[in-house]
């Protein structure tokens, strides 16, 4: 249906609407009797056409906002426009607004709680209008108008009521603009009580909502938005001003005080067509008029009732009859580069990104604002480990590329990892694109490898000889080109910083915060998967007691290395490999150190325990269902084989000291993530020092180190 048939269509309901009023209040021997005899045809038609050009203005000024949102034409706003006022008719409480939401929803296949933002918008400028007006009339009433009945208690109370309203409203807005941390937290706390996707749903509805209004403040044409509003009001008071002299010889203060009393009345969202409350207000300040004829009263109020809601009625029921859904002509482009559309739902893709946000992340805030702010879109979110934010965002042009992102108090390591990355111009480390920084984050830019595999899913899709031929070279080529120029050194300072730094302080710091890991760590011993342990305080006294101990662990290497060699920073094609985010601190650099990164993933199997959500902890005993797949072990069987061979003994057993040492440098990390978690990763770092202990003691060879090995 194109636009021109749409306002014949239109003009027609005007001009059926406008005969009807003319012939009901002119030859209608019932109405004639209350009705002025100088009424005219010309008076209804004239006052029946501006406030339908004001309809159309209105529908031409919500295109400006709708337009943030997704592509729009005329004829779907002004269906979902004329929709909304038929069942503003016959529903309370202007629930045709929400009707008017879900069909432009519908048309354009877009966000409904989005466009019910933009129709809160234009509702809170029409209050804006009014309220300006009638403050100026109490301002300057004794100036400029001499309006004498401005004592009338319903004018007063239903100004009370749209200044309440106005200023709530401004509110609201203003703190959803603002990202407001107290209106984040209770929609987290509020959303959370339902399952995933309900939760899902729920949030992406309330960030579109929010994306909406920032994007409504920051780029939306508001110059012309507000041009427009105050032509699209000259046409409606002019309308009703005609309507009114065609009953009344008041003056002209007093008809268009009139004028803009009849849109008050019509502010109370009270029942079906809010005939009711508009008749009881409307005439409340009608006889408080100096000279007003009382018999014509309710006549004159239901005609101006009618003329101010019939007119897109008409429309609204033509439209209603005619109205066939279809889907939107409009090309899909990606979702995830507009993310109020609606084509598809993507909610649980989502998921982690939502509840960082809601749960005041600050750097999801800034993250949502590259949504409104900028012309890059964010793409997805990559898990990290970190205090740094890893996205994959798409440019102007649909360039994609990656975007590590950190607050300035986290700034220094991802500069340091920036820095570190640009000393490495080689294809086995991913290629710089640009850096940036102010004073509310830091960031750098990498090119995207879309045709590369997680070292992950490589694993599990390919023969074992593959992944197997790809660590080779990974350990090969990290041999060759980065641990270069090492030197040997011995300090038994360093190491007992090291197990300071890294481990005890990290796990009194998370002790200190969870009541559940307090009391864990408080045992001598502790029962992992019903095998007994020396607990985390125990076995590292131990440890630091025995002087052999401490200075194998005190001879080390030296030299550059990763720092962060885990299964989920390598990605893989076709036998290639990348390696990503290096971690530059670290207080012992020794290639042991990423080694014991590729242990934590295939001899600990971090990236499944990391899938574990049922943990029993019952006083001194820690239980959860471990499982590693085939494939990793196999693959750690070999990796294992071949550090047994190259590496010396001591080196080979201080890999499981470092690797007890990593599991003890996430649980920060781990703490804010899910705090029900910690004693899962805690008991592994346990169980890996334990493993330490017994190979020292025992020797490499020794049964129980072997048993304790494959124990789990």
């Amino acid at each position: 249906m194109n636009k021109r048939f749409l306002i014949f269509l239109y003009c027609g309901g005007v001009l059926l609407s406008g005969a009807y009023f003319y012939f009901f209040f002119k030859e209608n021997p019932f109405a004639g009797a209350f009705v002025p005899q100088a009424l005219g045809w010309h008076y209804i038609l004239s006052a029946s056409f501006l406030i339908l050009a004001g309809e159309f203005v209105r529908i031409k000024n919500s295109q400006l906002l709708v337009g943030l949102i997704a592509p729009n034409r005329f004829d779907d706003l002004f269906r979902a426009y004329a929709f909304g006022s038929l069942f503003n008719v016959f529903m309370p409480f202007r629930t045709g607004e929400l009707v008017r939401a879900h069909v432009l929803g519908r048309l354009l296949a877009c966000s409904r709680t989005s466009i019910l933002m933009t129709i809160i918008v234009e509702r809170v400028a029409d209050v804006l209008v009014l309220v300006l007006f009638l403050s100026a009339i109490l301002a300057f009433n004794q100036v400029f108008f001499n309006i004498t009945f401005l004592s009338s208690q319903a004018f007063y109370l239903l100004f009370a009521y749209l200044l309440a309203f106005f200023l709530a409203a401004v509110a609201v807005l203003y703190l959803m603009a603002s990202q407001n941390r107290f209106v984040l937290r209770a929609i987290h706390k509020s959303t959370a009580v339902f399952n995933n996707s309900i939760r899902d749903r729920l949030r992406y509805a309330l960030w579109g909502s929010i994306c909406t209004v920032r994007l409504i403040f920051q780029k939306a044409r508001l110059g012309r938005y507000v041009f427009q509003a105050v032509a699209m009001w000259l046409l409606y008071i002019s309308g009703v001003f005609l309507a009114i002299r065609g009953f009344y010889a008041f003056a002209p203060s007093q008809t268009l005080f009139l004028s803009f009393s009849s849109f008050l009345c019509l502010a109370i969202p009270s029942g079906p067509g809010f005939l009711g409350t508009f008749n009881y207000y409307f005439l409340e300040i009608l006889r408080s008029i100096p000279g007003a004829p009382a018999e014509n009263s309710i006549v004159f109020t239901f005609f101006i009732w009618a003329l101010l809601v019939l007119i897109p009625v008409t429309a609204g029921g033509i439209l209603l009859l005619m109205y066939k859904r279809r889907r939107s002509l409009f090309d899909r482009s990606d979702l995830y580069l507009n993310k109020l559309m609606r084509y598809d739902n993507i909610s649980s893709d989502l998921s982690h990104f939502l509840d960082e946000y809601f749960s005041q992340n600050m750097i999801f805030n800034i993250v949502t604002g590259f949504e409104t702010d900028g012309a890059s879109k964010v793409m997805m979110v990559f898990k990290g480990g970190s205090n740094a934010v890893t996205l994959l965002m798409c440019g102007p042009g649909k360039d994609k590329f990656v975007r590590k992102i950190a607050l300035p108090q986290y700034e220094d390591k991802l500069r340091a990892q920036y820095q570190w990355l640009k000393s490495y111009d080689l294809p086995e480390f991913p290629k710089l694109l640009s850096s940036s920084t102010n004073e509310r984050f830091y960031c750098y830019d990498l090119e995207f490898y879309g045709e590369y595999t997680p070292f992950f899913d490589y694993i599990h899709k390919n023969p074992l000889a593959s992944s197997v031929k790809v660590l080779e070279s990974i350990l090969e080529f990290m041999s060759r080109k980065v641990y270069l120029n090492g030197r040997q050194k011995c300090c038994e300072k360093t190491i007992s910083d090291y197990i300071f730094q890294k481990a005890v302080g990290k796990v009194r710091d998370v002790a200190a915060m969870s009541p559940a890991l307090r009391r864990l760590v408080s045992f001598e011993q502790i029962e992992i998967n019903g095998l007994r342990y020396d607990n985390f305080h125990t076995i590292l006294q131990k440890i630091m007691d025995s002087k052999e101990m401490i200075d194998e662990l005190s001879r080390f290497r030296e030299c550059q290395i990763h720092g962060d060699l885990t299964v989920d920073n390598i990605i893989v094609s076709e036998g290639k490999f990348i390696l990503l985010d290096p971690n530059d601190e670290n207080t012992i650099s020794d290639p042991v150190v990423d080694i014991a990164k590729l242990y934590q993933s295939l001899h600990s199997g971090y990236e499944f325990l990391c899938s574990i959500e049922d943990i029993r902890v019952d006083n001194d005993r820690v239980s959860f269902n471990e499982q590693i797949s085939t494939r990793y072990q196999n693959l750690f069987q070999s990796l294992d084989r071949k550090m047994r061979r190259d590496l010396a003994p001591k080196e080979y057993r201080s890999i499981f000291f470092h690797e007890g040492v990593h599991y003890c440098r996430m649980l920060p990390y781990k703490a804010r993530l899910n705090e029900k978690t910690l004693p899962l990763f805690y008991s592994i770092g346990v169980r890996l020092f334990n493993e330490y202990y017994a190979q020292c003691r025992d020797g490499k060879n020794s049964e129980e180190a072997e048993g304790l090995r494959w124990a789990h």
